[in-house]
């Protein structure tokens, strides 16, 4: 909790946020610690006011402990319900940020994306939006794994209830029908 106050103060300088922000990471990965990291207060809000950071590293870790803290099934539901979550994760996704921040926050979407309960949610978020971000990164000039990885997270979404509705967007099959013909990509 104490790391949690330390990120929300915001006084402290880039390195040192940033060494706080890796440790974090780390925490949340802990298997000692499978789900109850989710429950410190602040914690989800504090790695959310990490991705307005300047600094790529403080940027990067944020990506990283939300990755971490999506592997445990518990906070998968919790992460996909905050808006502001899915929100930084999907600015995480842009083509300013490192490589690194990019596929931790496509692997955190993708096991956001697992849970049941977000799917109907994350396919109708702002209008699309994850699922609009999602295709561009199935274009050909993307990075190769996050193209894959954006294939997977797309996966995840459809069910019962969303398919109908990925279906519907103009894009969507003609997307997966180009990207299957790339097969030697």
């Amino acid at each position: 909790l104490s790391m949690v106050v330390v990120l929300k103060s915001g006084t402290m300088e880039c390195s040192t946020m940033a060494e706080a922000v890796t440790l974090l990471a780390e925490l949340a990965y802990t298997e000692d610690c499978d789900g109850v990291a989710i429950h410190v207060e602040g914690l989800v809000d504090a790695l959310i006011e990490c991705g307005e950071s300047s600094d790529e590293i403080i940027r990067e870790g944020s990506a990283r402990a939300f990755l971490n803290l999506s592997t445990a099934m518990e906070s998968r539901q919790i992460l996909g319900w905050k808006d502001g979550t899915i929100s930084v994760l999907i600015s995480y996704l842009d083509e300013a940020n490192s490589d690194d921040t990019r596929k931790f926050a496509i692997g955190a979407l993708g096991n956001i994306s697992a849970c049941d309960e977000n799917k109907l949610r994350l396919v109708n978020y702002r209008g699309g939006m994850l699922v609009e971000v999602l295709m561009i990164l199935m274009y050909p000039r993307a990075i190769k794994n996050l193209r894959k990885d954006a294939i997977g997270v797309l996966r995840n979404l459809c069910s019962v209830d969303t398919s109908h509705i990925l279906c519907d967007r103009p894009d969507f099959l003609m997307a997966l029908a180009s990207e299957a013909a790339c097969d030697g990509d």
